[in-house]
């Protein structure tokens, strides 16, 4: 089995914010850009493995994936606003 896939969300960096439509000065709560991941996993095979994570957030916030490490890759999108997914491989062990 692979080392943590906390990679998928310690090796996966995923950054929100919130924008919006409004010029106003004061900035929006943070429980307003709370951004959940889903399915959260722990390992992998040593195969490797492939799959789809869930962004939760609201419409006004944006997000932006990256990996922090070599053997988890990204495909497809990788920033969105408001809710959206985001598909990741794992490289084999």
């Amino acid at each position: 089995r692979r080392a943590p896939l906390a990679a998928l969300v310690g090796g996966l960096a995923l950054a929100g914010g919130c924008s919006s439509a409004d010029v106003a000065v004061t900035a929006p709560s943070t429980a307003k850009c709370a951004v959940a991941v889903e399915p959260t996993l722990s390992t992998a095979p040593a195969g490797g493995a492939h799959g789809v994570l869930r962004v939760s957030t609201t419409r006004d916030c944006t997000w932006q994936a990256t990996s922090a490490v070599a053997w988890i890759e990204l495909t497809g999108s990788r920033s969105g606003q408001g809710s959206g997914e985001v598909g990741y491989r794992v490289a084999p062990n």
